[in-house]
């Protein structure tokens, strides 16, 4: 068996620590991560991981227009990716 591989898009640190750690302790998957959709875009082309989870509000591209790029891409289009909405206050 392969090990599936993630592409976390997310800005803030602690949060995407605690993503991280949950997905590759309890379920053993290897995690990518990128700190804004530019960076996130540029990996997930080269890398083509099995599955992205983005924060819907990270800055530089909103997630909605991050994901119409990342299905005009012919590498990236068949990548599922989770939207992860968290606000603090």
């Amino acid at each position: 068996m392969t090990t599936k591989r993630l592409l976390l898009i997310h800005k803030n640190p602690t949060i995407g620590e605690v993503i991280q750690a949950y997905l590759t302790d309890f379920v053993g998957w290897q995690i990518e991560v990128a700190g804004s959709t530019g960076e996130g875009l540029r990996q997930a082309i080269v890398s083509q991981p099995d599955a992205i989870v983005l924060e819907s509000y990270i800055g530089e591209i909103d997630g909605l227009l991050f994901l119409k790029r990342l299905k005009t891409q012919p590498e990236t289009q068949s990548i599922p990716v989770l939207l992860l909405t968290l606000k603090a206050k």
